[in-house]
């Protein structure tokens, strides 16, 4: 999936989540808290590649230091 696909699908989520009852939304927010917990270790791993590719190609410093959790 490309980035424009990317936004394009979260453009038309956002209408939906505007419409959404507060319940509804703090379910999400609940299910996704419990994924990131899960699937720590592969987000970690692919942040890591994201920081050693910005490095690789000279990304500028600011954005670097974005990817970087400490």
């Amino acid at each position: 999936m490309t980035a424009l696909q990317r936004i394009e699908l979260a453009k038309e989520a956002s209408g939906s989540l505007a419409h959404a009852s507060t319940k509804s939304k703090n379910d999400a927010l609940e299910s996704i808290a419990k994924l990131l917990v899960q699937r720590s270790d592969e987000i970690l791993e692919a942040n890591e590649i994201d920081l050693e590719n910005a490095i690789k190609s000279h990304l500028a410093k600011g954005l670097q230091d974005r990817l970087r959790l400490t």
